[in-house]
């Protein structure tokens, strides 16, 4: 359940939490379209893809069981991730 709700609150967070403050800002300002620049958006999204798979190979290779090793692999990985994205942000530059 705790792997189902961490996948599902990204998902929630993609369908509620963007577009509600980008529908509120644009109907305060005339409906005007909400411009988003990001030039690492690419390579972040790339990298979501990556660790996914990482994540599935991961509980795959436990046998679908929630265990010790399991549970230090997902914070490796996240941790993993979190540096990762935080380089993608203010060191590494995106190639693309």
């Amino acid at each position: 359940m705790a792997v189902s709700s961490s996948v599902d609150s990204n998902i929630f967070n993609i369908r509620v939490g963007l577009p509600v403050p980008w529908l509120l800002y644009s109907s305060f300002h005339g409906f005007a379209p909400v411009a988003v620049s990001s030039n690492r958006l690419f390579c972040s999204f790339v990298l979501l893809f990556i660790m996914l798979f990482f994540f599935i190979i991961s509980i795959a290779s436990c046998k679908w069981k929630l265990n010790k090793i399991l549970g230090f692999t997902m914070f490796l990985l996240y941790f993993t991730f979190l540096g990762l994205s935080l380089m993608l942000e203010y060191i590494i530059v995106c190639p693309v």
